[in-house]
Parts: structure tokens; sequence; C-alpha cells
């Protein structure tokens, strides 16, 4: 009878210091979008994927770069990128800080006003960056990033008629995601 007692003391006790802590999740999925793409007139979405305190995540990104950020001339870059990108959380349940890392396919199009043809490039990037994930509410979550991307192959120029626009090899980057997990 006391063993039975005390046994159901230390469950009991157990039970109350392991309710008023926030569980620890082994698995989730999720959904993201950025935010700045949607400014540009594009998108941006991902689909996540966690084990543990690694994330790993789908993303496709499209949008029109402003044309001051081109040369003279050039306007109507059209990029479309599709990633992986894996990032490691310092906190349990994907949660405060994070880093990342991943492969990126950038696709573009670039049309220049003196002619009326269009050309099309592509590049393979390496990106790396860091971000923090502010849950709001329950799973909601607003997770502000920065991070740089370098090309690892692919052209670093594009030729529009006899007009030709060079290709960033390094390019910094940020966002603002709104993200949802279960």
């Amino acid at each position: 009878m006391l063993v039975c007692l005390v046994a159901g003391i230390v469950v009991i006790t157990r039970a109350q210091s392991t309710t008023n802590e926030s569980p620890k999740k082994k698995t989730m999925f999720g959904l993201e979008a950025d935010v700045v793409p949607y400014f540009l007139g594009g998108y941006h979405g991902s689909a996540v994927v966690g084990y543990n305190q690694w994330r790993f995540r789908g993303v496709f990104v499209g949008l029109t770069t402003p044309n001051s950020l081109l040369d003279d001339g050039f306007k109507d870059n059209k990029i479309k990128v599709g990633a992986i990108i894996v990032d490691y959380f310092f906190q349990p349940n994907w949660k405060k800080l994070f880093i990342s890392t991943g492969v990126e396919y950038l696709g573009g199009n670039l049309s220049h006003e003196n002619v009326g043809t269009t050309s099309d490039y592509n590049s393979i990037l390496w990106t790396a960056g860091a971000g923090y994930v502010w849950k709001f509410y329950k799973n909601f979550y607003l997770a502000p990033h920065v991070a740089f991307t370098l090309r690892v192959s692919g052209d670093s120029k594009v030729s529009v008629g006899s007009f030709t626009q060079s290709l960033p090899s390094f390019q910094p980057e940020g966002g603002l995601r709104v993200g949802w997990h279960f």
C-alpha cells in the first residue's frame, strides 16, 4: 500500500512538472510566405518539415526585380527561384534563433528598352543566412531573416541584342516570413 502511494505521488508530481513546460515536439509540417516578394508583385511560398531542431524547406519564389538594380536600358528582370534549404534551431520547437544553408536554382528573363526580344539566363546559387522565429500565437509565427547567395555555376552575364548586363556573383537578401506549423 505504501509503495502504491509513493508511486502515485511520483506519477502526479512528474505529470504536473511536465505539463507546466511546453512539450518538445519531434516532428512538424508547415507553410510559410515571405511578404517582401508580394510588394514587388511576385510571390514566395515554402513547405516546411521539421525533425528535432532541424527544419527542411522547399521554397518557390517569383518576382520582377526593380529596374533601378539594372544597368541603363535594361528592364523587366523576371526571376523564378526554386530552393532546398536546411535550418538549424538553437532552441527546441523550431523557435527563436536559427541558421540556414542551401542550394537555389534561379531562372531569369531580361529585356532591354532598345531591343524587341528578351534573353533567358540561369544560375545555381549557394545560400547561407540566419533568422529568428517569433511565435505570436501557438504555432503561428513571424520570422525576419537575412542571407546571402553566391553563384556557384551558371550565367555571369546576359546579352539582349548587343547590350550586356552583368549578373552579381554575391547578393545579400532579407525578408519577413509569416508561417504556421502543426
